[in-house]
């Protein structure tokens, strides 16, 4: 899983940068959301504050 964090800086510039590449152990839903939350808990990320799209593969994320 790739993970790419975009924002909007201080200035209202539009920003995106690649942030983590994840192995996961299948592509549910609910792995995503646990992997996600690791990775940005482990970086001291706010997980309250954030808000998420997802336009690519959203068909294969399913619950087992």
């Amino acid at each position: 899983m790739i993970l790419v964090v975009k924002f909007v800086d201080r200035s209202g510039i539009i920003q995106e940068y690649f942030f983590d590449l994840v192995h996961v152990k299948n592509t549910t839903d609910l792995t995503f959301k646990e992997y996600i939350f690791f990775v940005l808990s482990h970086y001291n990320f706010d997980i309250q504050n954030i808000k998420g799209q997802v336009y690519d593969n959203a068909g294969n994320m399913h619950r087992e």
